[in-house]
C-alpha cells in the first residue's frame, strides 16, 4: 500500500489492523508492503478483512484516511473426494434385467467448486465391472446384465471411485465399497431326493399313525422354497394321507388296515411349490413326482364286533331271566367266532342286572327292571380270544328299558288355593295338572274327578282342559260367613281322583281350598305363584295356569281407620261405652226380676244349661236361641261327632219331637258314604244308624219314625258342642 502524501523521505509510517494483522499478515512500515507470515488454508478461512493507516512517524498524526481492504485466499486442488460412508449394503433380485437400479452413492470435495475443476467429481467402477455399472455424474449403480443367479452366487463386492479435476489425470480420488445381495425369486423347481420310497406298517396300526417320510429339496429360500405334497395317483389312496413338515412329506395312515384283505399299496406322490413365478414357467413345470410303496405286515388281531355300537331294548317288569339281545364278534385272522369268549365289565353293571353268555353273546336281564328308576343301562361287553386272552376288544351296549303303564297319574305338586265366600257356581277354583312317572301321551289321557265318597263332590267338580290338566269348579254358590266382622278363614281338603284311562290305574290327591270372608270380614283373594311362599308374580302371563294360586289377604289395620276423623272415633267410643252400660243395667234388672218371680221347691230343683257361642243383643234378642228350651230341658241320649269340622266352624245338632216337616227337601244316604266335610250351601247331619242328611238351606227338618215311634226334628245352629238329643 502507498499513501499519496508519502514522498519517500521516511516520515510516513504504515500501520495494519484487522483479521490476521500481525499474526498472518504484516506490513512494512516504511514501504507499505504486506507480507504473509504462515501458510494459508482456504478450506479453513477463505478471506481476511484488513485496515491500513498512514501516520506521521514523528508525531503519530494520521496523514490520510484509513483504507479498508479484503484479502481472498485462492483455492488449489489439495482435497480428495470423500464418500459419506466407507461401506454400503444393497440388494437386487436375482435375474434382474440389465440396467436395474441397485443404489446411488455420492462423494463430496472440500475444494472450491466455483473455481476451476478442483471439486468436479467423476464416478467409476474399479471392481465388479462385469455385473454392475455406475453413472459417472450421479453415482447411480445399475446391473450390467440379467444372468445373476442367487443359487450360484448370492452376493457381490463392488468398489466405486470418485476422481476430482473432472476425472483428468492428476486429479485426487476417493473410494467406497458396496456389498450387493441378490434376493431370491422362485426360479428353481422342487426335486425329490429319491425316486422310489418303500415303507411297511402293521395291520394293527391305528388311523393317524405315521407310516414314513419322503423328502424333497428346493434351491430357493423362504416362501419360494415351501413345498406341497399330494398323492396324485395309485391304488388305495384313500387309505393314506400325506402332510408337509418342513421339507418332508409325512405319510399318515387314514383308515385301518387288514392284511387279510390287502397286503401292499403303491402310490404316486407329487411335490410342488404353492406359489409360482409365471416368468420362469417357460423352463418347465415346477413340480416333481416319486413312487411310494407300502407293505402291510400281518399281526395277531383282537376280535372285531360286527357293530361299533349296540342299541337293545327290553320291556320293564319283564320276568327274569329275560332275553335282551345278542352281540357278535369274530376273529379277523380266521373269520370265525368259535374261539371268542364274552363278558360284561363289572364296573358298567354294578347292580349285576344283566348276564351274558360267554359262548353265544346272548344278554339276559336277571333282575327286575324299572324304567322309572333307570331307563338306560350302558354295558361294556368284552370279547377275548380263548387261545390269546390278551387280544381283547370292547364295545358299548346301550339297553333301553321300555315303558309299561304301571304307575298311576298323580298331581304334579301341592295345591293350595282360596276363594271368596261370595263366589258363585261355575267359578274356577284352581287349575290342576297331572304327572305320571310313566310316559304320558295324548293317547292315554288322564281323567280327573272329585271323590264321590266325599260330601265335597256336591260342591266341587272337575272340568277337563286337555294336555293332562283340568279345572276345579264350584258347583253351587257360596254364602257369606254368617257373622259380621268374622275374619277367620276356613279350609277344606278336596280329594281329587286321577285315573289313567288306558291302564285304569288311579291315585288320589288333595287340593286345599281356603274360604275367605270377603263380604263381612273385609278380606280378598289375590294371585300368587304356586309354591312361591308369598312370591307375587311380576308378570302373570309368564306363568302357566297351574302355577297360579289364590291366597286370602287381609287389609292393614291402619287402612280400616283411615276414613275416620278424630271426632268420629271419639263418638264411636262414647256410643260403645254407653251401650255397654245399658246392657249391664238391663241384665241386672232382668236377674232381679227372675229371682223374685221364680218359686223355690226344695224337692224339685234342677239346673238348665244351654251351651251356645252366639253373641246376643240382650233381652230384646230372642232369635239367638230356642226360648222353649229354657222351660223344658231335653234329655241327652248320646253324643257323637259329625265326622269332621264343618266349613263355618263346629255345628250343634239336636233331635226334637216334631209333628211335621215344613222346611225344605231332605236327602239321606248310607253311613258308609257319610261326608267328611260340609259347606254353607250343603249341610250334612247324622241321623243315627243307616242314614245321613244333606240340605242346601239354612235349616233342615225331616219327619221320621225312630225305634220308639217318635217323630224326629233336626235343627242346626252355629257353634257349641256336637249334641244329638231326643224329646221324651
Amino acid at each position: 500500500l502507498r499513501s499519496s502524501v508519502d514522498r519517500g523521505d521516511g516520515h510516513v509510517l504504515y500501520v495494519l489492523s484487522g483479521e490476521g494483522a500481525g499474526s498472518v499478515f504484516v506490513i512494512d512500515g516504511r514501504t507499505g508492503n504486506i507480507h504473509v507470515t504462515k501458510p494459508l488454508d482456504r478450506e479453513q478461512k477463505d478471506q481476511y478483512k484488513l485496515v491500513a493507516t498512514a501516520t506521521d512517524r514523528r508525531t503519530g498524526r494520521v496523514l490520510e484516511a484509513s483504507s479498508q481492504f479484503t484479502i481472498r485466499v485462492q483455492d488449489i486442488n489439495d482435497n480428495p473426494p470423500v464418500f459419506k460412508h466407507t461401506h454400503y449394503i444393497a440388494s437386487v433380485p436375482e435375474r434382474a434385467s440389465a440396467g436395474t437400479s441397485v443404489i446411488q452413492v455420492t462423494a463430496t470435495d472440500a475444494d472450491d467448486q466455483s473455481y476451476g475443476n478442483s471439486a468436479r467429481l467423476v464416478y467409476s467402477v474399479i471392481q465388479g465391472q462385469q455385473y454392475f455399472t455406475v453413472d459417472p455424474q450421479t453415482g447411480v449403480v445399475r446391473t450390467a446384465g440379467s444372468d445373476m443367479d442367487r443359487e450360484h452366487q448370492s452376493e457381490y463386492m463392488v468398489i466405486l471411485e470418485a476422481r476430482d479435476m473432472a476425472g483428468h489425470q492428476g486429479g485426487l480420488t476417493g473410494t467406497t465399497t458396496i456389498t450387493v445381495h441378490l434376493s431370491d425369486v422362485n426360479d428353481s423347481p422342487p426335486r425329490f431326493t429319491q425316486r422310489v420310497w418303500t415303507f411297511s406298517v402293521s395291520e394293527l396300526a391305528l388311523p393317524g399313525a405315521e407310516v414314513g417320510r419322503v423328502s424333497a429339496t428346493d434351491a430357493d429360500v423362504g416362501e419360494n422354497a415351501e413345498l406341497e405334497f399330494t398323492f396324485s395317483d395309485g391304488d388305495g389312496g384313500e387309505m393314506f394321507n400325506i402332510s408337509r413338515l418342513d421339507q418332508e412329506g409325512v405319510v399318515i395312515l387314514n383308515q385301518a388296515l387288514d392284511f387279510e384283505t390287502r397286503s401292499s399299496y403303491a402310490l404316486s406322490v407329487e411335490v410342488q411349490n404353492p406359489r409360482v413365478d409365471m416368468r420362469f414357467l417357460r423352463g418347465g413345470v415346477f413340480k416333481d413326482e416319486a413312487v411310494v410303496r407300502i407293505a402291510v405286515l400281518n399281526a395277531d388281531e383282537p376280535p372285531h364286533f360286527t357293530r361299533s355300537y349296540y342299541t337293545l331294548n327290553v320291556t320293564e317288569n319283564c320276568r327274569a331271566p329275560c332275553s335282551v339281545g345278542r352281540v357278535l364278534a369274530v376273529d379277523p385272522d380266521t373269520g370265525h367266532s368259535t374261539n371268542i369268549e364274552y363278558s360284561i365289565a363289572p364296573a358298567s353293571d354294578p347292580g349285576a342286572v344283566f348276564r351274558i353268555s360267554p359262548v353265544s353273546g346272548l344278554i339276559t336281564a336277571v333282575k327286575p327292571l324299572d324304567r322309572e328308576r333307570e331307563q338306560w343301562h350302558n354295558l361294556t361287553v368284552t370279547a377275548a380270544q380263548r387261545d390269546s386272552p390278551n387280544q381283547v376288544t370292547r364295545v358299548v351296549v346301550a339297553i333301553e328299558t321300555l315303558d309299561v303303564n304301571d304307575n298311576p297319574p298323580e298331581l304334579d305338586g301341592r295345591y293350595e288355593t282360596a276363594v271368596c265366600d261370595t263366589s258363585t257356581a261355575g267359578q274356577v277354583v284352581q287349575v290342576i295338572r297331572a304327572t305320571d312317572r310313566d310316559e304320558i301321551s295324548s293317547s292315554s289321557p288322564v281323567h280327573f274327578s272329585v271323590s264321590p265318597h266325599s260330601s265335597l263332590s256336591l260342591n266341587f267338580s272337575t272340568q277337563p282342559r286337555g294336555n293332562h290338566t283340568a279345572n276345579l269348579l264350584l258347583l253351587s254358590s257360596l254364602k257369606p260367613l254368617p257373622r259380621p266382622g268374622f275374619s277367620a278363614v276356613h279350609t277344606v281338603k278336596v280329594p281329587i281322583i286321577l285315573r289313567d284311562r288306558a291302564s285304569e290305574l288311579s291315585s288320589t290327591g288333595t287340593v286345599t281350598v281356603t274360604l275367605c270372608p270377603c263380604q263381612n270380614g273385609g278380606m280378598w283373594v289375590e294371585e300368587r305363584r304356586r309354591g312361591g311362599a308369598g312370591e307375587t308374580s311380576a308378570d302373570g302371563d309368564m306363568l302357566m295356569d297351574w302355577d297360579r294360586q289364590m291366597v286370602c289377604s287381609s287389609p292393614p289395620a291402619s287402612s280400616m281407620l283411615l276414613g275416620f276423623s278424630s271426632a268420629a272415633m271419639l263418638a264411636i267410643l262414647a256410643c260403645s261405652s254407653l251401650l255397654m252400660v245399658v246392657v249391664v243395667l238391663s241384665l241386672s234388672v232382668r236377674r232381679k226380676k227372675s229371682d223374685s218371680l221364680s218359686p223355690v221347691e226344695n224337692d224339685e230343683i234342677r239346673e238348665n244349661i244351654i251351651t251356645y257361642d252366639d253373641e246376643g243383643g240382650g233381652e230384646e234378642d230372642t232369635a239367638a236361641f230356642d226360648i222353649t228350651a229354657l222351660k223344658s230341658v231335653p234329655h241327652a241320649i248320646h253324643t257323637r261327632g259329625v265326622g269332621s269340622v264343618p266349613l263355618y266352624g263346629p255345628m250343634c245338632y239336636s233331635i226334637h219331637a216334631a209333628s211335621g216337616s215344613p222346611f225344605g227337601r231332605c236327602e239321606s244316604r248310607p253311613d258308609r258314604d257319610k261326608p267328611t266335610h260340609a259347606l254353607p250351601s250343603a249341610y250334612t247331619l247324622g241321623l243315627g244308624p243307616g242314614s245321613a242328611l244333606t240340605e242346601p238351606a239354612e235349616e233342615c227338618m225331616r219327619s221320621d219314625q225312630n225305634r220308639n215311634g217318635d217323630d224326629v226334628m233336626l235343627t242346626k245352629s252355629l257353634g257349641g258342642s256336637d249334641v244329638i238329643t231326643q224329646d221324651q
